[in-house]
């Protein structure tokens, strides 16, 4: 026996992580089994937002050199990659204009990369000079009468540290000179790269949720599309009792519904009797 899962069995909360499947008739379960078939769905969970409390950090400029101010990163909710993060800071340091050109390109003097050797996120910071040289200056910045580097700055307020792997008071130096660090933890650039789902009335006394009946992580880019098929169906015993309904959720590894963005999902499950063998 299966029954299909699609959009049109979303619960609209916004987060398009939450399914209830209502039978055409009350049915009563004694000995039944129910297992995962099938798993389509987009790769579009948030990694960074508002809502995860890891979307902000800091780093401090100075107009002299010795006096700073502390700017405010702010990345808008989204499927964020390391590149893709240096890429906004490289954004915010544009519109405060605190950055130089050299020829046609842009110089910037902080930025965060991927060191895949020590599987670390790398941040390298770079001295403010005093005078141009060969570079101009697009947006007139304030060259310092003293050179520093501009620093990096996390704190407890946001998790944007856990991302990037960093301590949560982390602050680089100002000292100019060229500064490389690197993430002393392993990054969690997607939180929730686990997704557990969760039936309901499932009686297994081992557990707790009882609720989880199947795991997956994404084994496709940002955006791609994730077909999951186990090669062997992993039954899981229902409460005995009469259902006018099963509710399907993807949570997270701290049991909180996921936010996916795309709503094109397709749920497949099978139910048997366990004195069934298929």
């Amino acid at each position: 026996r299966t029954i299909a899962l699609s959009a049109d069995n979303a619960i609209q909360n916004g987060k398009n992580s939450s399914f209830i499947y209502k039978f055409p008739n009350s049915v009563v379960f004694d000995d039944e089994e129910v297992a995962v078939a099938s798993l389509n769905l987009f790769y579009s969970w948030n990694n960074i937002s508002a809502e995860l409390g890891n979307n902000t950090f800091q780093y401090s400029w100075s107009a002299d050199g010795t006096t700073f101010t502390n700017y405010t990163v702010v990345l808008p909710d989204g499927l964020w990659e390391i590149d893709t993060i240096n890429k906004y800071l490289e954004y915010t340091f544009i519109q405060n204009g605190h950055y130089l050109k050299s020829g046609n390109d842009n110089v910037y003097y902080a930025k965060f990369s991927v060191n895949a050797t020590y599987y670390s996120i790398q941040l390298d910071t770079f001295p403010v000079p005093t005078s141009l040289g060969s570079l101009t200056n697009p947006d007139n910045m304030t060259l310092p009468t003293t050179s520093f580097n501009p620093s990096i700055i996390l704190s407890t307020s946001s998790k944007f540290y856990e991302v990037i792997g960093f301590a949560s008071n982390f602050t680089s130096s100002t000292t100019p000179n060229t500064a490389s660090y690197l993430s002393t933890t392993s990054p969690q650039v997607q939180k929730n790269a686990n997704v557990l789902v969760s039936c309901s009335n499932i009686n297994n006394i081992y557990a707790n949720p009882s609720t989880i009946i199947y795991s997956f992580s994404p084994n496709v880019p940002i955006g791609g599309q994730i077909v999951e098929k186990p090669p062997q169906l992993q039954w899981n015993k229902l409460s005995t009792g009469t259902y006018n309904e099963l509710r399907i959720d993807f949570l997270n590894t701290n049991f909180q519904q996921i936010n996916i963005r795309d709503p094109q999902i397709s749920i497949l499950l099978c139910i048997k009797s366990a004195k069934s063998p298929y």
